[in-house]
């Protein structure tokens, strides 16, 4: 694939990913975490590595920094803070900032924001796209939802700014079945103002959804013969098939294309999981599965594969951008209060790393590219000088993330 366009789609995935995000909002906690998402690494059809991205965590906060690989050195590239705010014991987005790396440093490029319901039911996003002369955020495109007696999603409403007032471009309805499935989304848009159809609501795409057993089998796209703009009949555009295993875990998905007269495979999504792994007991890896597998690759492959497991890797082969990604994490780090049960601590204090043990124990200090820069042999507290990152420290058998400032 030539630069040009991994490139692209490394803007696309970057663009569209606080876009996604609004329809599907990502949850903080909701368990009893024991380890945290510490890295994800990406590889390219060359399978060399290619960019990852890296976490820190706070009480309320997840911060994502991207990384591409450039003349043998990580450069960062793009920041992302979540905020989160509580609502009925869980922890909701409260905002989502986007930053990239310019000559000057961080620059903000974009922000999301979130409103809530008492039911913690999301009823607003709001997405900005820069900033005016004065620095303050432009608002540039929203979400509103509505939903039926049940509690589940009835509509949803997209809206964009045009000449300084809000114009509604697309709405969403959701229909289910008695199990609360959902079993069909119909999406409609407005005709632009001009033409036959005017500013009314004219269908545009569908989503049916088929289920074995209570889980999601089988999913076929209808799209308009009218075009963008919808307004003619439905015709079957394309499925995603899935597979899961005798525990519910979902191991594979085909995306196929249907030609008028015979189906075509495009796009085969791979899971590979650990057995022995909760994944609903990392903190972090839900969130990043939902919105990386959520960006740029078109209708049919823009994907959220639910983790019932703790994933390994994840391949995505894709013919329509003619390359194969291979997604895995690199490691995790034990959550703080782990730490002190077992009489660990690992911290910066005035720009050195501070490691402290009950017990003597060998100390190894690893940067993100695997490389030891520090050890100490069976010590209970030892300090290393250290230049600014994120490093990876390992006593004994634990293992733990910590930034030194």
């Amino acid at each position: 694939m030539n630069t040009m366009k991994k490139t692209f789609f490394i803007i696309l995935l970057m663009a569209a990913s606080l876009m996604m995000e609004a329809q599907q909002p990502l949850f903080l906690s909701n368990h009893d975490y024991t380890q945290k998402l510490d890295s994800v690494v990406g590889s390219n059809d060359f399978g060399w590595t290619s960019w990852k991205n890296c976490y820190t965590y706070s009480e309320d906060t997840i911060i994502e920094i991207s990384y591409e690989w450039q003349n043998q050195a990580w450069v960062p590239t793009a920041r992302t803070e979540r905020l989160f705010t509580e609502c009925n014991g869980q922890q909701l987005p409260e905002s989502v900032l986007f930053e990239q790396m310019s000559e000057l440093g961080w620059v903000s490029s974009s922000k999301s924001t979130y409103e809530y319901d008492d039911q913690c039911h999301l009823l607003l996003n709001l997405y900005y796209n820069g900033v005016d002369t004065l620095g303050n955020w432009l608002e540039s495109s929203k979400y509103e939802y509505v939903y039926n007696e049940a509690g589940l999603l009835d509509t949803c409403l997209y809206s964009t700014i045009r000449n300084g007032s809000w114009r509604e471009q697309e709405r969403t309805a959701y229909s289910y079945n008695e199990e609360q499935q959902c079993v069909a989304v119909l999406a409609q848009r407005k005709g632009g103002g001009w033409g036959p159809f005017g500013n009314s609501w004219m269908d545009s795409y569908r989503y049916e959804f088929e289920y074995e057993n209570g889980e999601l089998l089988s999913e076929y796209y209808y799209v308009s013969a009218g075009g963008w703009f919808g307004g003619g009949e439905m015709v079957l555009d394309g499925k995603k098939e899935y597979e899961f295993d005798t525990k519910g875990n979902l191991l594979n998905k085909t995306v196929s294309i249907y030609n008028g007269e015979d189906w075509i495979v495009r796009d085969v999504y791979e899971n590979r999981y650990d057995p022995s792994s909760d994944a609903s007991k990392v903190q972090g890896l839900e969130q990043f599965w939902q919105s990386i597998l959520q960006r740029g690759m078109g209708y049919a492959s823009g994907t959220s594969m639910p983790l019932n497991s703790q994933w390994l890797s994840c391949s995505i082969i894709s013919s329509e951008y003619d390359t194969e990604f291979t997604l895995y994490c690199s490691g995790f780090a034990e959550v703080n209060e782990q730490q002190e049960e077992v009489g660990l601590r690992a911290y910066s204090f005035e720009g050195r790393l501070v490691v402290e043990s009950l017990d003597p124990a060998d100390v190894v200090v690893y940067d993100l590219l695997g490389r030891a820069v520090a050890q100490k042999h069976q010590a209970s507290k030892c300090e290393f000088n250290l230049t600014s990152g994120l490093y990876i420290v390992s006593v004994g058998n634990a293992r733990m993330k910590v930034i030194v400032k």
